[in-house]
């Protein structure tokens, strides 16, 4: 009874590289899923925080525009932001108009309230309230 020498248990190379480019590819599409949730995640969050921004300034403005003279008549000329420190208007490129993020990232949001063109001889006085960013 002879015994086979070339029978020999184990993996050829190819057989390790097939399974090392399967574990590749399954890795690498982990990667791509998780790096895409997370920047869905980041964009989800911005808007959340210019929305909270922008009800805060239509708060302000709806206590604020009855009494301020100062604040209609800028409605009708540039556009404007309120200063939530001092509840006074600011110029939209005044510094008070660039709000700090949720993480103390100052000037992330930049504020602006703007009548709408169409609107200039509306009795009801429509704001636009735009908050633009600049992705982090």
């Amino acid at each position: 009874m002879f015994k086979n020498k070339n029978s020999q248990r184990g993996d050829t190379i190819v057989e390790v590289l097939l399974a090392m480019a399967v574990i590749g590819m399954v890795l690498g599409a982990a990667f791509g899923i998780a790096n895409r949730s997370v920047a869905i995640g980041r964009s989800a969050q911005e808007r959340t925080e210019a929305l909270k921004i922008a009800e805060s300034q239509v708060e302000l403005l709806k206590t604020l525009y009855p009494s301020s003279s100062t604040m209609q008549g800028r409605l009708s000329s540039e556009p404007f932001c309120i200063d939530v420190s001092t509840s006074s208007d600011a110029d939209a490129t005044d510094a008070a108009c660039t709000n700090t993020n949720g993480f103390g990232v100052s000037g992330l949001y930049s504020i602006a309230i703007t009548k709408p063109v169409d609107d200039l001889d509306a009795t009801e006085d429509p704001v636009k309230i735009s908050i633009t960013w600049e992705r982090l």
